[in-house]
C-alpha cells in the first residue's frame, strides 16, 4: 500500500464528517427570537441615543457656562488689581504727607511719667509713684516708667506707708 490509499481514506473520513455536520444542522430547528426581543432592543437602544444626546448638548452647555465664569472672573480680577493699585498709590501719598512729630526723648523714649511731668509741675518721685500705684502699676512697671530701680521704688512706697501713718 502506497500512500494513495491513505489519501482516499483521509478523503472519505472527511466526506463523512461533512455529512454528519450537514445533517445535525439541517434536523435541528432554528432558534427564533419573539418579535417583542426585538422591539424592547430598539427601545433601548433608541433610550441610550437619547441620553447620549443630552449628555452632549449637557456638555455644551457646562463649556459655555465655564466659559462667561472665566470671562466675569478675569474682569473682576482686572478690576481688583486696579482697586489694589489704586490702594497703593493712596497710601503712598498718605505716607509722604504724613508729618510726625516724635515727643522730646531724654533717655531712649518718653515714658508716661515723662510726658506728664514735661506739661505740668514737677513732681517728686514718691508724687509719681504714689500716682502710678493708684493707677494700678506694679512695681517693675512702675520702675520702667519713672526710669528708676525695684529698690527704688520698693524705698519710695515704704515712706509713703510710713507717711499715711
Amino acid at each position: 500500500m502506497d500512500y494513495t490509499h491513505y489519501l482516499f481514506a483521509a478523503f472519505v473520513f472527511a466526506l463523512l464528517c461533512a455529512t454528519i455536520y450537514l445533517n445535525y444542522k439541517l434536523k435541528t430547528p432554528k432558534r427564533s427570537v419573539p418579535a417583542s426581543v426585538h422591539e424592547d432592543a430598539e427601545n433601548k437602544e433608541m433610550r441610550l441615543l437619547k441620553l447620549y444626546q443630552n449628555l452632549e448638548e449637557a456638555m455644551r452647555n457646562l463649556e459655555d457656562e465655564i466659559g462667561e465664569s472665566k470671562k466675569e472672573i478675569q474682569k473682576l480680577h482686572l478690576e481688583a488689581s486696579e482697586m489694589l493699585e489704586s490702594c497703593r498709590t493712596l497710601c503712598s501719598s498718605l505716607k509722604a504727607e504724613q508729618t510726625y512729630k516724635e515727643p522730646p526723648q531724654t533717655r531712649g523714649f518718653a515714658t508716661y511719667a515723662e510726658l506728664k511731668h514735661a506739661a505740668g509741675r514737677k513732681k517728686n518721685t514718691r508724687e509719681s509713684i504714689n500716682e502710678l500705684l493708684a493707677n494700678g502699676y506694679n512695681d517693675e512697671k512702675i520702675a520702667r516708667e519713672l526710669s528708676i530701680s525695684k529698690g527704688e521704688v520698693e524705698f519710695a512706697k515704704g515712706l509713703i506707708k510710713e507717711q499715711k501713718f
